[in-house]
């Protein structure tokens, strides 16, 4: 059995790696860009070779960029190299630029017992059965119980645990079976209450704290969007590149930096390397 299709590239750590799925229906790629247990990874020693090329970037509220990159890259998987489609504006996406500053992540510390997989950051602690398949999460803040919701070990995934002004917060993945692959869906809690019940959106998904305020992505009626605290912004892309496991997950999935978040989204069929940026102060 051979590797059907190639989805998508982006440098990481100086080599070049991508996504490559099982596709036994002869469909578009980006159909299974974001399904992600049937995807392999494959590493090949090299410069950064991920090509795009520079469109018009859009000035969008509240202060933000949209800098926008299509991609022209592509790569041949009978020779497991990069076949770029070259013109004179093509370039490389290279590493992050120093204006974006400091990468931000949202740590949080597993600890396994016997029965028990527990969550920790700091006075929080999320508390759930690790055998019982039908199972229910517990959080707790100073070791009393701010809130449960139900939890399927076969099929959710915790993946974030935190807090801001005051609110707890809790992602998870839940990933469903689709007709040849399985298909992730990213669920925010909000003090035990879903975002999504909250705001009236269909998924929501990768949250961070950006410049002091909570930001996520979100589906509404099949388009993407992120809110900033009480801003909503609508982008006019279909698909985005997210829950991507291993190696390539650094490389494609959504990343949060003090000044910018960076991710690639598709439109039309085609894919783009999208950079939101927004400096200076309020």
């Amino acid at each position: 059995m051979g590797y059907d299709s190639i989805l998508n590239v982006k440098p990481s750590f100086y080599h070049l790696y991508f996504v490559i799925s099982l596709d036994f229906r002869g469909e578009n790629p980006s159909n299974h860009l974001c399904q992600i247990p049937l995807t392999a990874v494959k590493e090949l020693n090299g410069p950064m070779q991920t090509y795009a090329e520079p469109i018009p970037s859009e000035t969008l509220e509240e202060g933000f960029t949209l800098q926008k990159f299509a991609m022209t890259g592509y790569l041949r998987p009978d020779l497991r190299v990069l076949r770029p489609t070259l013109n004179d504006s093509a370039i490389f996406i290279e590493d992050p630029s120093p204006e974006f500053g400091e990468f931000q992540t949202l740590t949080t510390e597993t600890i396994t017992s016997d029965t028990t997989e527990k969550l920790k950051v700091d006075d929080l602690e999320l508390i759930y059965s690790r055998f019982e398949e039908e199972t229910t999460a517990s959080v707790y803040r100073d070791d009393e119980l701010a809130f449960e919701f139900p939890v399927n070990r076969r099929s959710d995934f915790l993946f974030a645990l935190f807090e801001h002004e005051d609110d707890i917060y809790v992602e998870m993945m839940r990933i469903t079976l689709g007709a040849d692959s399985w298909i992730p869906r990213g669920i925010i809690y909000r003090n035990g209450i879903t975002l999504a019940e909250e705001y009236g959106y269909d998924e929501t998904f990768e949250p961070a704290i950006f410049q002091e305020k909570l930001f996520f992505f979100f589906f509404q009626d099949g388009k993407l969007g992120f809110r900033w605290g009480d801003h909503e912004q609508i982008l006019p892309y279909t698909n985005i590149s997210r829950y991507i496991c291993c190696m390539a997950g650094i490389s494609i999935n959504p990343a949060v930096y003090e000044n910018a978040i960076t991710f690639y989204a598709e439109k039309d069929g085609h894919w783009y390397y999208l950079i939101l940026s927004r400096f200076g102060e309020d």
